[in-house]
C-alpha cells in the first residue's frame, strides 16, 4: 500500500512538472493559433509578443473565423505590430478570411534585428458597437 501512495505521488508530481513547463513554452512562442475577442469600438487586442526569431522583416497573419459585426457586413480584421515600447513597426493591414496567410512587412525604415520582442495587435476593421470573436493563425517569425 504504501508503494502505490509512493508510485501515485511520483506520477502527480511529474505531471505537475510537465504542466509547469509547458507554460513557459507556450510563453515563449513565436507562432501559434489565436483565439480573441475583439472589443467594440475598435479597440485593441494583444495576440502576442515574442523575440523575433529570425532576420525576415515581416509577419505571418491567417484568418481563420471572425464572429458577425452587427453594424455591417465586414469579415475583415485589423493587423499590426509594434516594439516594446509601442511605436508602429508595421502599416495597419486589413485581413479576411479569403486572404489566406497574409505577409505584414516592417515599415522599410525599421529593420528588425533578431531577438528584438514585438507584439501583435488586432482590432475590428469597423466600428461597431458589439465586440467579436476572431480566431486563427500567426507567426512572428
Amino acid at each position: 500500500m504504501l508503494i502505490r501512495s509512493l508510485k501515485f505521488k511520483s506520477l502527480i508530481s511529474v505531471l505537475c512538472l510537465f504542466a509547469f513547463a509547458l507554460t513557459f513554452v507556450f510563453a515563449l512562442a513565436v507562432s501559434g493559433y489565436f483565439n480573441v475577442i475583439l472589443p467594440a469600438f475598435k479597440g485593441d487586442t494583444k495576440i502576442n509578443g515574442a523575440n523575433k526569431e529570425t532576420t525576415d522583416q515581416f509577419v505571418l497573419v491567417r484568418l481563420s473565423s471572425k464572429g458577425d459585426s452587427l453594424l455591417s457586413n465586414n469579415n475583415q480584421v485589423d493587423f499590426w505590430v509594434t516594439d516594446s515600447n509601442g511605436n508602429y513597426l508595421t502599416n495597419v493591414v486589413a485581413v479576411s478570411l479569403q486572404n489566406g496567410t497574409v505577409s505584414i512587412g516592417f515599415i522599410t525604415n525599421n529593420y528588425i534585428n533578431k531577438g528584438t520582442y514585438i507584439n501583435l495587435w488586432a482590432q475590428n476593421d469597423v466600428v461597431d458597437v458589439v465586440s467579436v470573436q476572431a480566431s486563427g493563425w500567426y507567426d512572428l517569425r
